[in-house]
Formats: C-alpha cells, sequence, structure tokens
C-alpha cells in the first residue's frame, strides 16, 4: 500500500529561524533542511503528560509561515493549516523525541472540500520518514506508513466502518462516529511498541501491528489536499502522554507497506 498516491506536490515554506516542510506525499522531499530541533526529554513515566499546547502563544517550538502554496500559522485560538493548492501535505512539529505516547488533540475544518486528510504524526525520525494517522471532513480515516510492515486495517466492529467511496483508495475507511463537514472531532492516536490505533469522539475506529517496534521520534500534526485545494483546518488542545510499551504478539504473514 503507497501513501497517498495521488498527492504529488512538496516544497518548503520558512519562518524567521525554523522551517515548516512540505512534502510531496512519496516522501521524496524536495531540498533537505532542517525541522524543528529535538528537545532533549528526561526519564518518562506512563501516563505523565510530557508536553501540551493550547496555541495561545505563537512564541513555541512549532514552525510556521507562509508561502504562495499556503501557510501555519497561529490563528482562531488554535493550530491553523491553509493548504491553498490540490495535492499538497503541511505539516508542523514541536521537536520532540519519544516513543510510546498517546498524542490527543481537537481538529476541524474552517472551510474548504471535505475531502480532505488530516490529524496526527508520530515517529517523525527524518524529514521523509514519518507516520500519519487522521481523518476525512465527510467522515473517512486511515493511516500511512513508508516503511514499517503493517497488517491490514483492523476494524473493532462491523458497524462502525464502511468501504471506500468512489474516488477514495482503499487506505481509508469511512465511519459514522466521525463528525462530518466542520464539526470538530476529538483524535486519539497511540503509538506504542508495534502498535498503532486511533479513536475518534471516545471510540477506537482502528488498531494495526507491525512486525517490528516503532521507533524514537517527533510527534506533530499535518492537513493535506486531493484534488481539490484551499482547505483550512484547525487545531486545538494538543496533548501527549507517555503510556506502556503495547504487549502485543508480532503477527504473521504480514505485507509490506508502500
Amino acid at each position: 500500500m503507497q501513501l497517498y498516491p495521488n498527492l504529488l506536490r512538496r516544497g518548503v515554506i520558512t519562518s524567521a529561524v525554523l522551517m515548516l516542510l512540505v512534502a510531496a506525499c512519496n516522501f521524496n522531499p524536495a531540498a533537505i533542511s532542517p525541522f524543528a530541533t529535538k528537545i532533549p526529554q528526561p526519564t518518562l513515566i506512563p501516563g505523565e503528560l510530557v508536553f501540551s499546547d493550547d496555541f495561545s502563544d505563537p512564541k513555541t517550538a512549532w514552525p510556521y509561515g507562509y508561502s504562495e502554496i499556503g501557510l501555519v500559522n497561529f490563528e482562531l485560538g488554535g493550530l491553523a493549516f491553509y493548504v491553498d493548492t490540490a495535492e499538497t501535505i503541511f505539516w508542523s512539529n514541536p521537536g520532540l523525541s519519544l516513543t510510546n505516547v498517546r498524542i490527543e488533540v481537537d481538529a476541524k475544518m474552517v472551510r474548504g472540500p471535505e475531502r480532505n486528510f488530516y490529524g496526527v504524526i508520530c515517529e517523525l525520525t527524518e524529514i521523509d520518514k514519518f507516520m500519519t494517522i487522521g481523518i476525512t471532513s465527510d467522515g473517512y480515516f486511515g493511516y500511512g506508513f513508508p516503511e514499517i510492515n503493517m497488517d491490514s486495517l483492523a476494524q473493532p466492529s462491523p458497524d462502525l466502518t464502511e468501504p471506500a467511496d468512489e474516488g477514495y483508495d482503499d487506505w481509508l475507511q469511512f465511519s459514522k462516529m466521525i463528525n462530518q463537514g466542520k464539526a470538530s472531532n476529538h483524535l486519539v492516536v497511540e503509538c506504542s511498541g508495534n502498535r498503532i490505533a486511533l479513536f475518534v469522539n471516545g471510540t477506537l475506529l482502528f488498531e494495526s501491528f507491525s512486525n517490528s517496534v516503532l521507533r524514537e521520534g517527533d510527534v506533530g500534526l499535518f492537513a493535506s489536499t486531493f484534488s481539490e485545494g484551499r482547505v483550512d483546518i484547525l487545531f486545538d488542545n494538543f496533548e501527549v502522554y507517555q503510556i506502556e510499551p503495547a504487549a502485543t504478539p508480532v503477527p504473521q504473514n504480514v505485507g509490506q507497506v508502500r
């Protein structure tokens, strides 16, 4: 499975001291430039809140800025992503170095086409190596990662999900538990051991297991477009908790994600 096979645009946004990265979803980035500087982390206790941001103060580690294809900025009481062009992904990360985390955030579309994709990043180790887990504004969810071996998307209950609509690739699944349109959704993503999971508004929509342990890396937020641009996504109340490593047996006959 290839992540976002239809997304092709890439570029670089600069701010005063940090660089916001915009890259193709095939992870063939433009000229390499540093992302947010990693912050040394103390010994962490499971259940501990290790990072939070309500985006009320722009003087934080989050990269932000603008270019001719969009911007990321502290607006409307949160961190706003304006993606003006089609087939483009914007992301921003606070410069942490963590493993075994639960990431929580409130997110909603402010304007634009409902066929979009936005959410949480975990395991960001390099500019072109990270995992995205998120939703669309018309009720779909999914994840992607270019290197790790993952099993097929697993739903906890058949009545929560439906097959992807025409025009969407099969890495997306529909769920009636996702608030559509401009309504807000509370996303919880767990990246722990060899497991990733997505909860939306308190309901587990999927969990998936790899045959290798997730690496230490940064977390973050992203917003992206498909065939239509001009989508605005707003994030607020970002929290990261330390959790126990997932103790799940390695699955058998796992296919390579591409």
